[in-house]
């Protein structure tokens, strides 16, 4: 149910405009000063509040200050009530926060029709801050959809670029290994076995220099600097030899 505020230091400007307002349905509270309406405000959050202007204490305008200070009223639109030839404080009224303004003695027929204006308005601005809480919401989860989609995208342009490098890798072992003679490869399958260049010149009936000759072609083929890469090669590509 819509709230209003009503506060006048005038009980009898109270009474009347209560007992127009509450024909409409509208659920009323009331403040008789401004030091008791910035205390009712603790515990009420109206959607309209009708303000007084001249009240002893704490004016009306001293109570638009606190109610713009708060975070939890900043929003709340207030409408003046003011004498009929006191511009200065209509015109001080908007500088302050007001959003309107009604002349006393009050027209009530007047008031109904800019308080359900600037209802309307307050809820208008409540469903626009809504909707753009909920686009936003929205768009959020789109972006972030979008990032975890680039985030996979990446992963597998990385799994794909990774394969690439494994298949040429594979593809300049098989031709590097394609290169050794039949007699390299022997030789080659008894190196990875752990013989010694003494023990493969015995079993070829070669000398150890020519053993060494071949080990150095076949690491010349294989693009290998020792022999420990030289059998890291091999244990690596095995598919591509026929031991």
């Amino acid at each position: 149910m819509t709230t209003i505020f009503i506060v006048d230091d005038v009980p009898e400007n109270i009474d009347i405009v209560l007992q127009h307002l509450k024909q409409f349905g509208y659920e009323l509270a009331i403040a008789e000063n401004g030091a008791s309406a910035i205390e009712r405000l603790k515990h009420i959050t109206p959607d309209l509040i009708l303000l007084d202007v001249m009240m002893p204490g704490i004016d009306g305008f001293q109570v638009c200050r606190h109610v713009q200070s708060q975070p939890e009223t900043k929003d709340i639109p207030i409408i003046f009530m003011t004498a009929l030839d006191d511009t200065a404080s209509k015109i001080r009224g908007f500088e302050v926060g007001g959003v309107d303004y009604i002349t006393k003695p009050i027209e009530l027929v007047e008031l109904l029709a800019r308080l359900q204006t600037h209802l309307a308005l307050r809820q208008l601005q409540v469903d626009l801050k809504n909707k753009v809480q909920e686009l936003t919401q929205a768009l959020e989860e789109k972006i972030s959809q979008l990032n975890k989609c680039q985030t996979e995208r990446d992963e597998l342009y990385e799994q794909l670029h990774q394969k690439q490098v494994k298949v040429t890798e594979q593809i300049n072992s098989a031709e590097n290994v394609s290169q050794l003679s039949k007699r390299e490869i022997e030789v080659l399958q008894l190196i990875v076995a752990g013989k010694t260049s003494q023990e493969i010149a015995r079993k070829f009936h070669l000398s150890d220099s020519t053993v060494r000759t071949y080990r150095q072609r076949i690491m010349q083929k294989l693009q290998v600097n020792s022999l420990l890469e030289l059998i890291e090669f091999v244990l690596d590509n095995q598919s591509n030899f026929q031991f």
